[in-house]
């Protein structure tokens, strides 16, 4: 008798979760918890508990989890499951939110990774000790807000240089944005186009910036050049 292929059946997310089960712009098979920023007060912390063993119990999967609400991140994570495959992050916009990847880095996540995405402010260059990979991206739509390259340049010296131990922390820099910098670009464009001078730092360093849209600021980075773009992945996650 031939035997029968039992196709091996998912686990289901909690009511009220949705999931994305691939992220083609990244190429890699990673799939997100849908749903609201799942540690806003507006859900509780059983829903939270369920969210995470049902993604524990789907370890062939990688789950990308990401907060703004890093300190209720904090409070939860010890109570919270922390297999490999659940990869836990933080977004970072400005300098105001650089405590929400200390928040990030006192959690017994196994895997920490931190969303600079959308870009609209100085960084600085933050301590990312403990973080495994980093995401950078500049904003879109109509009420976009300009990205600097000089704050991009920081980040790629943080994940390169004074933190990591002289070991590169991956970075998936994923675009500009609606604004590019002068310093990007070889000559004006032939066109009329919104333009913004903006302070990059405070000693008065400024870049001009200038609004082509996502398609023509395009995601070429000189910073990004020769800097790996996704972790490693362990082989029982391959």
């Amino acid at each position: 008798m031939t035997p029968v292929s039992v196709r091996q059946k998912r686990p289901m997310p909690p009511s009220g979760f949705l999931i994305a089960r691939t992220l083609n712009s990244l190429g890699l098979p990673f799939s997100f918890l849908g749903s609201p920023d799942l540690f806003t007060e507006k859900i509780s912390f059983e829903h939270v508990r369920r969210a995470f063993e049902f993604m524990q119990r789907d370890a062939l999967t990688r789950f990308l989890v990401l907060t703004n609400y890093a300190e209720r991140l904090e409070e939860f994570a010890p109570a919270l499951p922390w297999p490999p495959n659940i990869w836990m992050g933080v977004t970072i916009e400005t300098a105001e939110h650089r405590r929400r990847i200390e928040c990030l880095q006192r959690t017994g996540a196994a895997f920490k990774f931190v969303s600079f995405e959308p870009l609209v402010g100085s960084v600085g260059t933050p301590n990312l000790d403990g973080i495994d990979w980093v995401i950078i991206g500049g904003e879109t739509g109509t009420k976009a807000r300009p990205t600097a390259y000089r704050w991009v340049e920081d980040i790629f010296c943080s994940c390169t240089t004074n933190w990591s131990g002289g070991l590169d922390i991956p970075i998936y820099f994923r675009g500009w944005g609606e604004w590019i910098s002068h310093r990007l670009l070889p000559q004006l464009p032939p066109y009329k186009t919104e333009v913004k001078i903006i302070q990059t730092h405070a000693n008065d360093e400024i870049e001009v910036m200038l609004r082509v849209g996502k398609k023509k600021s395009g995601r070429a980075c000189p910073c990004a050049e020769h800097h790996p773009q996704f972790p490693k992945l362990p082989k029982t996650l391959v």
